[in-house]
Formats: C-alpha cells, sequence, structure tokens
C-alpha cells in the first residue's frame, strides 16, 4: 500500500512541469519616458482663488518641467490550446511610471491589473470572447492617428476628440471600461468588428432615491466598432451608447452643481469614424470625424433636464523614411451647442460667453535605433476659446479642469488658457 502512495506522489510531480507548459507565459510591456515642459497661459480667467471654493485656483498655468509617463505598461499574458482551433487566452496589464511623476493621470501606477485585464477564449473560426477590465472605442483612433504610440501622450489629436473640453465638468467617451464582454470577430478580408458590453459602475446613486429613475440600476454602455485593414488602406467606425450613468461618473456639467445635488444621470451617445492611406513612399494622409452628444435627467423634475453636443475632426499625417518618422497633426473641435430645460441650471456653456471650441497642433520626430527601441521629439499645442479648458490626453495633462459652478453664470478654472508641451523621450518595448 505504501509502494502504490510512493508511486502516486512521484507520477504527480513528474506530471506537473507537464501541465505546466500547455500554458505559455509570456511578460512583455512597454516604457516611454520624456522630459517636457508644459504651460497654458493666456487663461480668460482671474489668476486668484474661487471665494466660493478656496480649494480651487483659476488662471494661467505658469511653466515648468517634469519628467513624464507616457502609457508605459507591465503586461503578463497567458495562452493555452485547447485543441479543435480553440484556445484559452488572459492578459494582466498593469500600468508603471517610470519617473514616478504622480501626474494626475497617473495615480494608478503600480496597480495590477490597472490597464487592459481579461480572460477568454479564442477561436480562428468564430473569433474570441473576453471578460474583464478593456479598452472601449478609445483606443481605436489609434489606427489612423499613431503619433502617441511611439511618442508622447501629448502629441495625440485625442486632446479634442475624447471630450468636449469642460474640465473636470467635460463629457467623455470611451476609455477602459470594467465589468465588460467584449467580441471580436475573424478577420474577413481585412474586416472585422468588435461588440462591446460594460456595467462600467456597479453601485446605485448615492443622491437618488433606490428604485427612482435615476439610481443607476439600468447603467450599462454598448459599443459597436468595425474596422478594416487592408493594404495601404486603414479605416474604422467607432459607436458607443452610455446609458443612465451618474454625473460624477460621466462628469456632465449640464445641470450643473444643481443636478450634480440631485442625482442626476447622463446618456451619452458618440460616433467615431476615421480612414488613413499609406502611400509606399511611406507617406501616411489620415482623416477622422468625431461627434459627441449628451443629455442630463435631473432626479427632481422641477430641475428639468439638459443636453450637450460638440463635433470635432483631426487631420494626421506622417511620413517615414528609413529609422526616421516625422510628424504633423491638426484637429478643430467646434464650440459646444448645449441647452437646458431650467435657464438657471445650464452651466455647460457661460451666460454671454459661448466661445467653448479649440484647435490642435502637432510636430513630432521618432528615430527608430533598433526595433523595439525609439527616440521621440515633440511639439503640441492647444489653443482654446474663452469658455474652452482642453487638455492634453492621458498622462500628458497639465491640469486645466474646470473648478466650481456658481448659479449657471460663472466657472472658474483655466478656461482660454493655451496648454503647450516640448518634450525629448525614449521608449523600448519589452
Amino acid at each position: 500500500m505504501q509502494k502504490k502512495l510512493i508511486a502516486v506522489a512521484v507520477a504527480g510531480v513528474l506530471a506537473a512541469p507537464l501541465a505546466m507548459a500547455q500554458t505559455n507565459v509570456t511578460i512583455s510591456g512597454t516604457l516611454n519616458a520624456g522630459f517636457e515642459s508644459v504651460s497654458a497661459g493666456g487663461s480668460s480667467v482671474a489668476n486668484a482663488l474661487n471665494a466660493a471654493t478656496p480649494t480651487g485656483r483659476g488662471g494661467s498655468l505658469t511653466s515648468r518641467t517634469r519628467v513624464v509617463d507616457n502609457l508605459s505598461e507591465l503586461r503578463f499574458s497567458v495562452t493555452e490550446d485547447l485543441g479543435g482551433g480553440l484556445k484559452a487566452f488572459g492578459t494582466i496589464g498593469s500600468t508603471v511610471d517610470p519617473g514616478n511623476s504622480n501626474v494626475v493621470a497617473s495615480t494608478q501606477s503600480g496597480s495590477l491589473g490597472s490597464r487592459n485585464t481579461g480572460v477568454g477564449l479564442r477561436s480562428d473560426k468564430w473569433g474570441e470572447i473576453l471578460l474583464g477590465n478593456w479598452d472601449l472605442q478609445w483606443h481605436i483612433v489609434g489606427m489612423v492617428d499613431s503619433s502617441f504610440v511611439k511618442s508622447a501622450a501629448a502629441t495625440s489629436t485625442l486632446a479634442l476628440l475624447h471630450t468636449n473640453g469642460r474640465g473636470q465638468m467635460a463629457v467623455a467617451q470611451g476609455g477602459r471600461y470594467n465589468n465588460q464582454i467584449r467580441y471580436v470577430s475573424p478577420r474577413w478580408n481585412g474586416f472585422d468588428v468588435t461588440v462591446q458590453y460594460s456595467r462600467h459602475v456597479e453601485a446605485a446613486n448615492a443622491l437618488a432615491p433606490i428604485g427612482s429613475p435615476n439610481d443607476e440600476a439600468k447603467e450599462r454602455t454598448w459599443a459597436i466598432s468595425p474596422t478594416y485593414v487592408n493594404g495601404p488602406w486603414t479605416a474604422f467606425y467607432g459607436w458607443m451608447k452610455i446609458s443612465d450613468r451618474s454625473v460624477a461618473a460621466a462628469g456632465s456639467g449640464i445641470l450643473g452643481a444643481i443636478g450634480g445635488n440631485t442625482g442626476s444621470t447622463v446618456d451619452v451617445t458618440g460616433n467615431r469614424a476615421g480612414i488613413a492611406y499609406t502611400f509606399p513612399m511611406g507617406l501616411k494622409i489620415g482623416l477622422i470625424w468625431d461627434r459627441l452628444k449628451a443629455h442630463e435627467t435631473a432626479n427632481l423634475v422641477a430641475q428639468g433636464t439638459g443636453s450637450m453636443s460638440r463635433t470635432a475632426w483631426a487631420l494626421p499625417v506622417s511620413y517615414t523614411t528609413g529609422p526616421h518618422t516625422f510628424g504633423v497633426a491638426y484637429a478643430r473641435a467646434g464650440s459646444v451647442n448645449a441647452s437646458a430645460s431650467v435657464a438657471a441650471t445650464n452651466t455647460l456653456v457661460k451666460l454671454g460667453d459661448n466661445n467653448t471650441g479649440a484647435h490642435f497642433w502637432n510636430l513630432t520626430y521618432n528615430y527608430a535605433m533598433s526595433k523595439r527601441t525609439n527616440v521621440w521629439l515633440n511639439y503640441s499645442r492647444i489653443t482654446n476659446g474663452r469658455g474652452a479648458a482642453y487638455d492634453f490626453v492621458a498622462n500628458g495633462g497639465i491640469g486645466m479642469g474646470a473648478t466650481a459652478l456658481s448659479a449657471g453664470l460663472v466657472r472658474t478654472g483655466n478656461e482660454g488658457g493655451d496648454p503647450r508641451s516640448i518634450g525629448v523621450g525614449l521608449r523600448h518595448v519589452f
């Protein structure tokens, strides 16, 4: 009997490496750090503390230097062949900040699973399905405007495409949404489609009675993104619909502090399309169009409803010759169109000042030292209208957020300031 037990134990020890060998584990990632000089002069707001909210300061942002992370990541990937063309796969993506810069967008630095993370099944015949936390609509812009992939986050035209430019009160579309189920079809002649469903906020609205129309019980997000990549052509379309999201989560500001204090919910619809063509000599020309709409409903009927819309577009161009890549981009965001059923609550557009549009320019240069390492130079600038507070996207942001809203008439913050970034950096992929 003892010999049988020993034989079983030995067999188990010998089988363990075989079982482990069936799953392939890959450690990979990106380290991308830059040294920048950033500022935002020309604000239309007086550079002084707001008496109503003494923690908030408005006005121009003086020039400063910093070491900043540009979407660095540590990634663990696993796959297991289940036979019959079916594979199990998983990804754990984590944010890394090489300089420990502690900028606002880097607060999740070091958090395991803070970037694309999930587990799923993949088949060459029917595609793949994943459960987890994953990019939703945000990333597809990189198919046409890919400058920020190898350079600074500040080079991305998402600076104007991602929000309506109202700082902390900005309606945004896309991002990395949790509680998600994601399906990606097989690629047919260059065409595929991604369908995503997310319960991004799995909690009741604390400011609304449970069971009321605005308690977030129905909060949900759908996204459909067909893409096409074939030879020199690249194209995408992204549709996203967020329903019954809280003002705190959506950052609406359509009904301002009044809506935020009564448990408003927001419906957001985003439409985004892009196309690019790469010529044989290495010239790539792209065009991106973006339309953002939102509707806010206050929990209290007397405080009404409000809506906003914003249209933007971008023209990214790049030229690659040998190890050199030169890029130039221009983007334009139109002014926000906003309305509210109760006029006094419409704080999204300042009374008598509807100049909430912006322009974006970028010049960038990349030198490939190898297939995995490149250095980059960047100059980016945003020119905001008097009532706009657009900022560079993700870790490129320099702090243009608006602060308190007062009676629908006055906003404080850095509106009208013009963010500028000049930087040099190094990127390595492993």
